[in-house]
């Protein structure tokens, strides 16, 4: 079989492609959730020259909505459903160009919308139309009678133990569906919609629950049932055809997991999906006639870089008779640290683990840990008395069947050490192996779980409404004293091994209350732990960073509590670097995790000595403010220089300004503008206005003033690059006006280029103005007298300033025109400086006066204030505000003087 690559529709490790659907021969209609702005996307894909060397072409969907049927039998047509803003949907036979271009008005909108469903399903012509909508505790299914349109409802299903799924059409008014109403497993039935009765099994598995079937759309015959076997994904086909284009798959493909994910009307062109343990996904197009497979879309070489290792799948019996499964997937012997992590799934109930590629087993393999899952007594797939079995079994059945595993597993293969790790019911798993089994376990790793059972029925936690009681019951069990003997909070006298705690802040699953109290107790009892709490997470995170970090986080505190020693492997440099690297951000920003500037600074060093210039820059940069590490320019210019030469943009950039501004001694301009000249080099985006900035300081020409100014402007092509970037643009630009308008050679040399540029910047026409004072001391924000809100306004007048945190003082004046009449509408421009006590910052260094240029509306109130903000600013002394024209006219000056009550 010829295998090759035909297009690859995205590289980015953020895009995951979510479903595929020919809507004729040369088309495909695909979803794809792109988790850089988390959200779904919706695409048609041409195909061009099938036969010979295909290209593509992606043309988006603006539309929110979904694909209900794709009408095989119609080229042109296709019905979808158009999301509404208050949600419900209207449902569209569309034009697939008009579909592309968002055009849904010259198209048929069907008039028996259902306003309360959430899904709607049709058979291959559009014809019979059903629909399902979810309400608390039940799933109401419709069928739409065309001739009265109107739409009957024929089921409601509100067993919500009992599954009940359609999957398609197999005759006049009957429906094949999956459910276990009637058996143990999960199989294929038939259903009458007349009767609401169950017909017939269809198929059923010996021994697994079925996941998905299909039907053929043309004989509405059986296609295809589909099972989990060992973690795997199976198929079993019944047509001949069917099972030819799996012989061919398996020879293409072998030892790989594949799904048929559509096919053209004519079934000789299907897009498979191929995938294991070591492969995330590729998606192919399948010409069964011409036995070639072209790729045309696959997961990034980017989302995971290192070796991937292929998972083992076991059974093992347990003491009482049961059996379980288990996925076991080791490291390079040479990189093997002898550590097994034990990482029971979430749930538990209803959940499975798979052998699948899986990026967290991956990644800790890479890094030389074995990993263990098991599918214990409460995971799905295995049937209804498999899972019910794990229903009140937290820290009982479900923790002996996880032991079971790992008995069996230590008897196979040699571990120095064994840690837990989970999330959800998983982190209390983790928690639980630990405390009841002290010997067996060296460290726990616990994330977003629930370690508190009664608490789950507290009436703050979930207002004990009969619904959300029922749910957890379900789970749990009911309300009882047994709760606190199989909750981890209550148990943590017997945790002997070191604990990492993570948790989201905005966890509404498993309530940030639960890791609150376990790090209360942990404290008390002085446990060996630590915590990682999120701001913004919820029930884990809504994008790589966030488990990037957290993987490396964890990775990390294992090897320093278990003193395991380095990574071993290729890439080690590149890996601890870039790992190191991502830590020290996780830490600096603070609105991702608490912001800890010495674990930060820690991070940062190690990716410094291991070469990233980023990391040499942010090194550079706490000395150069004197944070954690003495004060230091010269230390600071080398780990700069380090990061220049590297070629990390930035640092010649701040390189150049602390040239310029005699930072390192006496100014050096002519080295400055060398630093600038190789950050714009670099690609810096500031590098030329920096330049400019200089120029102008520097210049005694007026023609090179105008030269300087005029890169100042900002060319207006500017606008048609991306708005944050040309907005950042603007506000380096305005910062470097400022500088320039205190400036003593633009003031004496370019004060005429100056105005003009601020004429044509900023519509200035007016420069000569006067100060009418109005009002100075005490601002606080009050009320509008309108109605618009709330602004600062002087409340008491007066020079005294009590010094005080969130204390602001200021003055209210009223700028007329001197040009002889007054020029109201018009706009001015003046020059604003508050010169402070002799402040010296949280680091040490002295306070700059505060200069800049002010626009204003002649006629109207500016308020000019001041906010102490910071503990350093709390100093007896006196603020003085200077207001002045362009040229240096004084307009006004107030002084006010900062004192300590004595209450």
């Amino acid at each position: 079989m010829q295998i090759y690559r035909v297009a690859e529709v995205f590289s980015d490790s953020n895009v995951f492609f979510q479903y595929y659907t020919w809507l004729n021969d040369n088309m495909l209609y695909i979803t794809f959730n792109n988790q850089n702005v988390n959200q779904t996307v919706r695409a048609i894909l041409h195909l061009n020259n099938l036969e010979g060397v295909p290209t593509t072409d992606l043309k988006l969907i603006n539309s929110t909505g979904y694909l209900v049927n794709s009408l095989p039998f119609d080229k042109n047509k296709v019905l979808y459903a158009k999301k509404l803003r208050n949600n419900r949907y209207h449902l569209y036979h569309i034009n697939i160009s008009d579909l592309e271009n968002n055009n849904f008005d010259r198209n048929d909108k069907l008039s028996y919308n259902l306003s309360s469903s959430s899904k709607y399903y049709s058979d291959n012509q559009g014809e019979v139309l059903f629909a399902s909508n979810f309400l608390d505790d039940a799933i109401d299914f419709w069928i739409l009678n065309k001739e009265e349109k109107k739409w009957i409802k024929f089921y409601t299903h509100n067993d919500m133990k009992v599954k009940f799924t359609p999957v398609g059409f197999i005759g006049n008014n009957k429906l094949a569906v999956l459910s276990d109403k009637y058996s143990d497993l999960i199989s294929l039935y038939e259903f009458d919609l007349k009767t609401k009765e169950f017909g017939g099994i269809i198929y059923q598995h010996e021994k697994y629950d079925l996941t998905d079937a299909e039907i053929d759309r043309n004989t509405f015959s059986l296609k295809r049932v589909d099972y989990i076997d060992h973690g795997r994904l199976e198929s079993l086909f019944f047509s001949d055809n069917e099972k030819r284009l799996d012989k061919l798959l398996d020879k293409a493909f072998p030892d790989m997991q594949k799904i048929v994910i559509s096919e053209n009307k004519n079934s000789n062109k299907s897009i498979i999906k191929v995938f294991s343990s070591t492969n995330p996904g590729e998606y192919y197009l399948f010409d069964s006639e011409t036995l070639t497979a072209k790729v045309i879309a696959y997961s990034s070489e980017d989302i995971f870089k290192y070796k991937r290792q292929s998972s083992k799948i076991f059974t093992v019996e347990t003491s009482d008779g049961h059996s379980i499964e288990a996925i076991f997937t080791q490291p390079e012997k040479k990189i093997n640290n002898q550590t097994l992590l034990v990482i029971p799934h979430g749930g538990p109930i209803g959940i499975r683990d798979y052998d699948g590629f899986d990026l967290d087993t991956q990644y800790f393999v890479s890094r030389g840990f074995s990993t263990l899952k098991v599918n214990f007594r409460g995971s799905k797939g295995f049937g209804k008395d498999f899972e019910n079995k794990g229903r009140g079994q937290f820290g009982k059945i479900i923790e002996q069947d996880i032991t079971a595993a790992v008995n069996h597993i230590k008897k196979k293969y040699q571990f120095k050490n064994t840690c837990s790790m989970g999330s959800s019911y998983g982190g209390y798993s983790a928690t639980m192996l630990a405390i009841i089994h002290p010997k067996d376990y060296d460290c726990v790793i616990a994330k977003f779980g629930i370690y508190d059972l009664p608490l789950l029925f507290s009436q703050t936690n979930l207002n004990l409404n009969e619904r959300a009681r029922g749910r957890i019951e379900r789970v749990v069990g009911e309300m009882r004293d047994e709760l606190w003997e199989v909750s981890p909070f209550y148990l943590l006298d017997n945790l002997k091994v070191p604990l990492l705690l993570i948790a989201g802040k905005k966890d509404e699953i498993a309530h940030f209350e639960q890791s609150k109290r376990m790090e209360y107790r942990l404290s008390q009892l002085s446990k060996d732990y630590e915590t990682i709490f999120y701001e913004n997470a919820g029930h884990g995170h809504s994008n790589w960073f966030g488990d990037k970090f957290e993987s490396a986080y964890v990775d990390d505190f294992i090897r320093r509590k278990l003193e395991i020693s380095k990574l071993k492997g290729e890439n080690l440099k590149d890996i601890q670097r870039d790992e190191a690297l991502l830590l020290a951000d996780g830490f600096e920003d603070g609105s991702f995790i608490e912001k800890k500037p010495s674990v930060s600074f820690k991070y940062y060093r190690k990716a410094a000595d291991l070469g990233s210039p980023r990391a040499q820059f942010n090194i550079g940069a706490y000395y150069h403010r004197g944070e954690l590490v003495s004060y230091d320019l010269k230390k600071a210019e080398n780990w700069y220089l380090k990061a220049s030469n590297n070629g990390y943009a930035p640092a010649s950039l701040r390189l150049g300004e602390m040239y310029a501004d005699g930072k390192l001694g006496k100014s050096k301009i002519s080295q400055a503008l060398d630093m600038f000249e190789k950050a714009k080099q670099q690609k810096h985006e500031f590098a030329e206005l920096s330049i400019a900035k200089y120029n102008c300081q520097n210049t005694r020409e007026v023609k090179g003033f105008e030269d300087c100014f005029d890169i100042l402007k900002l060319n207006e092509d500017k606008n048609n690059v991306k708005f944050k970037h040309y907005k950042d643009e603007r506000i380096k630009r305005n910062n470097i006006l400022d500088e320039l308008a205190w400036d003593i050679n633009v003031y004496k040399n370019g004060l005429v280029p100056f105005k003009q540029l601020l004429k044509e910047l900023f519509e200035v026409n007016v420069f000569d103005v006067r100060a009418n004072i109005k009002e100075y001391g005490i601002v606080e924000v009050v009320d509008s007298n309108y109605g618009y809100g709330r602004s600062p306004k002087v409340v008491f007048e007066t020079s005294s300033i009590e010094a005080k945190k969130g204390q602001r003082f200021g003055v209210n004046i009223e700028f007329d025109s001197n040009e002889g009449w007054l020029h109201k509408g018009g706009n001015s421009i003046v020059k604003i400086k508050w010169t402070t006590p002799n402040l010296i910052n949280q680091f040490g260094q002295p306070i700059e006066p505060e200069a800049y240029l002010s626009y204003v509306d002649l006629g109207k109130d500016n308020l000019y204030s001041y906010l102490i903000e910071n503990d350093w600013e709390l100093v007896e002394g006196d603020w003085l505000l200077e207001i002045q024209t362009l040229d240096g006219k004084k307009l006004y000056e107030k002084k006010f003087t900062t004192y300590f009550s004595n209450q």
